[in-house]
């Protein structure tokens, strides 16, 4: 489970990866050669839990993070990142990493490219972690954390997942201040009554880990999306939405949750994310378990780090 408490500790505990890229980047500018590269963090980020999404029905919906820092480091990362998102329009915020993969780099910066520029401004620290991480991806209020030791497929549909559900629903979705809050909690935080993402939530969820007593194995895209909590199951839609658009308009003329939730897609996703893939999975009786592993053609085009819209 992804949660909004991430950001700060996720930033402290980063830093000691992010400040040795920026002493290396500030060595030498020209890129990594493939060793250094694939070359593991010299220290890693301190996580608990099973993997998120893995491919198998015992993966358990209660992901936590438990991370440690300085504030300070912190806040001057925040103040770095800032600065160099104001000054280049293009550039991914936050990736420090002398060896990020240059296909991670561009298949970020197509993702990145399909969400509204003050969503993605929102992004602060972006980390692809070389070291064989337990969780595949892990995303919250302004900090995305994906594994870099997967095909170049996997990765991207993690980085919709991560990057177009988690982050873009916890991190650019809000309610009001006035709001009520809702029965959904991001942790120990309520989510407000009007907030969109608590009318995704409703659909199939009482709170954040019950579902609707009505609620069936078909009315959730995959069997991650129903054994994990209402956060999953957004992300799940979302990587369907996005990755395999055809095969979920087809479940919506049967299944009237799909629909509901095919609908919540087309009012609050960017329209950007719309027509740049072709999913090749054809959906039976039986759900996928994970709809990050499911094969897909990436339409998408990008001039110059980004992404050119099909439609």
């Amino acid at each position: 489970m992804q949660t909004k408490a991430l950001s700060l500790a996720a930033l402290a505990s980063i830093l000691p990866l992010v400040l040795l890229g920026l002493l290396a980047v500030s060595i030498a500018d020209s890129a990594p050669s493939a060793s250094a590269a694939l070359r593991p963090w010299t220290a890693s980020l301190t996580m608990t839990g099973t993997p998120i999404a893995e491919d198998s029905p015992s993966a358990s919906a209660q992901e936590h993070a438990a991370f440690a820092g300085s504030r300070l480091a912190a806040s001057a990362l925040h103040r770095r990142n800032t600065k160099r998102a104001e000054t280049s329009r293009n550039s991914l915020p936050a990736i420090l990493q002398q060896d990020m993969l240059p296909q991670h780099r561009q298949i970020l910066a197509s993702i990145l490219g399909l969400l509204p520029s003050p969503c993605s401004a929102r992004l602060q620290n972006l980390v692809v972690r070389y070291d064989h991480p337990a969780q595949r991806g892990l995303a919250g209020k302004s900090t995305v954390i994906l594994s870099g030791n997967v095909s170049d497929e996997e990765f991207r549909a993690l980085a919709v997942h991560e990057i177009l559900g988690h982050f873009h629903e916890l991190g650019c979705l809000d309610g009001t201040k006035q709001s009520v809050v809702s029965a959904y909690k991001d942790g120990d935080e309520p989510v407000k009554a009007d907030d969109p993402s608590a009318l995704f939530y409703a659909i199939s969820w009482k709170d954040a880990t019950t579902p609707r007593d009505d609620a069936a194995s078909g009315d959730f895209v995959s069997g991650y999306a129903l054994k994990g909590d209402a956060f999953e199951d957004l992300a799940e839609t979302v990587v369907a939405y996005v990755l395999h658009h055809d095969a979920l308009q087809e479940l919506a003329r049967t299944n009237d949750i799909i629909d509901a939730k095919l609908r919540w897609m087309q009012r609050y996703m960017p329209l950007a994310v719309r027509n740049v893939a072709t999913g090749t999975y054809a959906y039976a009786e039986k759900r996928p378990w994970d709809m990050t592993k499911l094969a897909y053609e990436w339409r998408g085009k990008t001039t110059d780090g980004v992404l050119q819209n099909n439609e």
